[in-house]
């Protein structure tokens, strides 16, 4: 559904009617379409964020900024975003965490932390590779 904000309408009295499309909106919004949808075919695999930045750099011009707020809005409605996260991340999170502190504890005065070792040692732990417990971080 999309929300008022996105919504072309003009209020009369108690009523509010919707306002047409004139040729060339309906043009633009279909160009928009296959835009947004290719997109976001090209996006499976990637997290929400970064198909979120791909949408966002699709270029429009700033008459059409409502009518591809809105046709964005309706396909991210019907994507289904998943987690490839095994685990529990707030496990994971904490896990780390408390590695984390117990590394800066032994560190001397002469030392800095380092937040890629904790990670390799947490990867090591579970046999699993740095980065795929960096992805399930925050998933």
């Amino acid at each position: 559904m999309i929300g008022p904000d996105l919504v072309r309408a003009r209020r009369r009295g108690d009523e509010l009617f919707l306002s047409k499309f004139k040729s060339t909106d309906r043009e633009q919004a279909l160009a928009f379409s296959e835009e947004i949808l290719q997109a976001l075919r090209e996006g499976v695999g990637q997290s929400q964020e970064e198909i979120a930045l791909t949408l966002k750099a699709l270029e429009r011009p700033a008459k059409y900024e409502k009518l591809y707020l809105s046709l964005r809005k309706l396909a991210d409605d019907l994507c289904v975003y998943e987690s490839a996260a095994q685990g529990d991340p707030v496990e994971l999170r904490l896990a780390l965490f408390e590695r984390a502190a117990l590394s800066r504890s032994a560190l001397g005065e002469d030392q800095s932390f380092d937040r890629d070792e904790v990670l390799e040692a947490e990867a090591k732990a579970r046999e699993q590779p740095a980065e795929s417990l960096e992805a399930r971080l925050f998933s």
